[in-house]
């Protein structure tokens, strides 16, 4: 059974592939040190196992979401997928701006390549979730530890923005918006 899950990780993995590199010129696969990854012009952190968050290891970040699990880039990407169709559609397709007119907030659809992703996967009451924190590139400079320390940011209009999605049911939880 678990060949045959890992097998059909692999295709899953795949076709994504296939799909993203011959449409675009980017960047195919790199990582960069520990959970640090460039796929298809998509940068992020996998947290894994312990994450470091508030000002002790683990503890704040279990007691505010879970138990911390694993999760590996076969598994996140097809969610991925659906979290950008989920937030496509929430916006209108960019259309509706949370930040008022003048703003110089990114329209998250527009700029979807341009956020790095913090991704932590955890289980809670015997459920597996993955909460995906996402900081926009012209702004990361101000979170220089964020490869390593999930960080918590409130302000920042679109610049900062954070999903849970539930693996299980297969449904986006929670969208919030800075």
């Amino acid at each position: 059974m678990e060949k045959q899950k890992n097998k059909i990780q692999v295709l899953v993995l795949l076709l994504f592939l296939m799909n993203n590199v011959y449409s675009q010129d980017s960047t195919f696969f790199k990582v960069l040190e520990g959970n640090h990854f460039i796929f298809c012009d998509i940068e992020g952190v996998i947290f894994n196992d312990t994450v470091w968050y508030g000002s002790l290891k683990g503890n704040d970040f279990e007691e505010e979401y879970g138990k911390v699990s694993h999760i590996s880039l076969c598994e996140y990407f097809p969610i991925e997928k659906k979290i950008r169709k989920f937030v496509k559609r929430k916006t209108r397709n960019g259309k509706k701006n949370w930040s008022g007119p003048g703003s110089d907030c990114p329209i998250i659809i527009k700029e979807w390549n341009n956020y790095i992703r913090q991704i932590v996967c955890y289980r809670k009451a015997e459920k597996k979730y993955v909460l995906i924190k996402f900081i926009h590139k012209d702004e990361i400079q101000e979170h220089q530890y964020w490869k390593y320390k999930l960080n918590r940011i409130l302000g920042g209009c679109s610049n900062y923005w954070e999903i849970v999605y539930d693996i299980e049911r297969k449904k986006v939880l929670h969208f919030i918006i800075n």
